[in-house]
């Protein structure tokens, strides 16, 4: 009996010791660590649609010419290149673009906006009698105010770094003009009137635009648009026939606060 009772005492610590060091230098078990989630790249502010909010200023440039002639008999009685006039005036426009970063640190786009001014100015001419071979003196006025601008431009740009673009731009642009004129003779109106015109022209200019976070910059960009030359003006006056012409010349500056998508 005593054997017995040893023998399971043996039996029992010896399973016990076992089970021990099974439990303190078996093998672990296997852990699975949590899978970590890819990030996508951050897409490139530089390419896609965008949609762009201006305020500005502008300014233009009226060299203007002036014919007299006679109308009975026929004669040119007298040709003036008056000093340039000049123009100022707000602007706000609306924009939208699509661009696309090229290898490198190349930027293309294209972007349509429209503009509207109060880029105006106002004019008056006085030719003396004496000047006109004794006919009477002539009193002029002119006033013209740009009201708008449909401009479709071209744009090619460089980062100088990853949030900033130097860019030039060229394209055209429609403007549409509106003017009011008058005249008298001797102090006596003759006649006046308004009417509206639309001019083309070759548009160039320069910007920088900055990244301000992933989907806002901001665009500071200079403009100049040449819209040739274009008859303001063709009356007859008494004996005498007065056409005016002139060259136009509008210049603007703009920040620009772009939406990107």
């Amino acid at each position: 009996m005593t054997s017995f009772k040893s023998l399971a005492c043996i039996l029992a610590v010896s399973t016990s010791l076992s089970a021990t060091i099974a439990h303190a230098g078996g093998p672990a078990a296997a852990t699975t660590e949590p899978a970590v989630a890819s990030i996508a790249p951050a897409k490139s502010i530089w390419s896609g649609p965008w949609v762009g909010l201006s305020f500005g200023q502008g300014s233009a440039n009226y060299d203007i010419g002036l014919d007299v002639d006679s109308i009975d008999p026929p004669a040119h009685l007298l040709g003036l290149n008056l000093p340039d006039f000049g123009a100022k005036g707000g602007l706000a426009g609306l924009e939208l673009g699509y661009g696309h970063q090229l290898k490198g640190n190349w930027v293309a786009g294209v972007q349509i906006d429209s503009t509207i001014t109060s880029i105006t100015n106002d004019a008056g001419l006085t030719i003396a009698a004496d000047l006109l071979d004794g006919n009477p003196q002539i009193d002029a006025s002119y006033r013209l105010k740009q009201s708008s601008m449909l401009t479709g431009l071209a744009r090619l740009g460089y980062l100088t770094s990853e949030s900033t673009l130097v860019y030039g731009v060229m394209g055209l642009t429609r403007g549409k003009f509106d003017a009011t004129y008058g005249a008298s003779v001797e102090s006596t109106p003759i006649g006046q009137g308004g009417y509206s015109f639309g001019l083309s022209g070759l548009t160039v200019g320069a910007g920088i635009e900055t990244k301000l976070s992933q989907k806002t910059s901001l665009k500071l960009e200079y403009r100049m648009t040449n819209f040739g030359s274009h008859d303001i003006f063709r009356q007859d006056i008494g004996d005498v026939n007065l056409n005016a012409a002139m060259d136009t010349t509008v210049q603007t500056v703009r920040a620009t606060i772009v939406m990107h998508f």
